[in-house]
């Protein structure tokens, strides 16, 4: 609030000094036809030189979100990794029986079940 209470004092100051009457005319119009030339210039050149900033930010900003993807894309080979465990032959005849519950098997019933077994894994 005190900001505004601010730039309306200066403001209302400026334009008062501004507005001087002078011979020739006001003030501002004595100090405009003086630095025109000079006025124009500066805002010719700044022009020019926020046209260089902004092309050369942009070209900043493309670069840094052209490299933010990946060139190679991610490739899974399914003989280096797994989400199954392997379960080998000393651990299948375990497996197969202490999943059956007291059940007995022969050495062929256990030997196909282990097959299976291999072959879903």
């Amino acid at each position: 609030m005190l900001f505004i209470l601010k730039f309306i004092i200066y403001f209302s100051i400026s334009f008062i000094i501004l507005s001087i009457p002078l011979p020739k005319g006001t003030l501002f119009s004595m100090l405009h036809s003086q630095t025109n030339e000079y006025t124009s210039l500066l805002f010719i050149s700044m022009s020019g030189q926020t046209k260089k900033v902004l092309k050369s930010g942009s070209y900043y900003t493309k670069k840094i979100f052209s490299n933010s993807e990946p060139t190679l894309q991610d490739k899974v080979f399914s003989k280096f990794s797994s989400t199954k465990k392997k379960i080998y032959l000393d651990q299948e005849v375990s497996k197969v029986d202490a999943d059956l519950d007291g059940e007995k098997f022969t050495n062929e019933e256990k030997e196909i079940l282990n097959k299976i077994l291999k072959e879903t894994h």
